[in-house]
């Protein structure tokens, strides 16, 4: 981590002044930039391409799970599912959440049934004051369907 540091931040710097900054010899740092990348490093890149390849090509909806499925399926992939969920954390892969189901109610159905009961209904009261109601749906959904507004009408009537 110290060498990388060195490398990525530190190259305008003496290389004797910055290994004696944080405390490493100038020979550890030169073995470290010709010694080859470890096995597990080479296998981690491939995979992460392979894993990224495959979360692109779904939508970026697969999971950790139905990844490793693919990969076994296409692959011949033995390791763990772990090792999977450690490389898509560390690429930033994150599967869009799956839209919960939301019942609602068939709003054609209910306006005609509004309707139907409620338009130009008398009330009686000796045929004075007639009453009756409407609906009219709001612009615009609400999180449970459509809302009503409901108006009481009424005129009087001369006897």
């Amino acid at each position: 981590m110290k060498y990388a540091f060195i490398a990525q931040k530190l190259s305008g710097y003496p290389l004797s002044v910055a290994c004696e900054t944080l405390d490493i010899s100038p020979g550890g740092y030169h073995a470290w930039r010709t010694r080859p990348q470890a096995y597990r490093t080479l296998q981690n890149q491939e995979l992460s391409r392979k894993i990224k390849e495959i979360f692109l090509a779904s939508g970026k909806s697969y999971g950790a799970r139905r990844i490793v499925a693919e990969l076994r399926e296409l692959h011949g992939y033995t390791g763990s599912l772990n090792r999977i969920k450690q490389l898509m954390r560390l690429a930033g892969l994150r599967p869009k959440a799956r839209r919960k189901f939301k019942a609602t109610t068939d709003s054609n159905l209910i306006n005609y049934r509004l309707h139907r009961t409620c338009w130009n209904r008398n009330f009686g009261l000796n045929n004075r004051i007639k009453y009756g109601c409407l609906t009219s749906p709001i612009s615009g959904r609400k999180q449970a369907g459509f809302t009503y507004v409901v108006c009481s009408i009424y005129s009087t009537v001369k006897s």
